[in-house]
């Protein structure tokens, strides 16, 4: 499972009344997320790939492709899924 695909998992399984094949440039804040929408997003993601994420990295404004550019730095390669 690439980055990108764990990345749609835990969109669908935080967002799932939210999210359907958003495109990965759509900024975070385009799901209409609250703060505790987007700590819970975080968890997860950070569960998924075993790595810890400051929230100062997290920025509403910026795609989710970039949040996924994001991880990629953090994880090591081959820990999604």
């Amino acid at each position: 499972m690439t980055h990108q695909q764990a990345l749609e998992k835990c969109l669908k399984a935080c967002f799932a009344d939210r999210f359907t094949a958003a495109d990965m440039a759509t900024p975070l804040s385009a799901l209409d997320v609250d703060s505790l929408d987007l700590m819970e997003f975080v968890m997860a993601v950070e569960e998924e790939f075993d790595i810890a994420i400051e929230a100062d990295r997290v920025d509403l404004g910026k795609g989710l492709d970039q949040f996924a550019a994001l991880v990629g730095e953090l994880a090591p390669a081959g820990t999604a899924g």
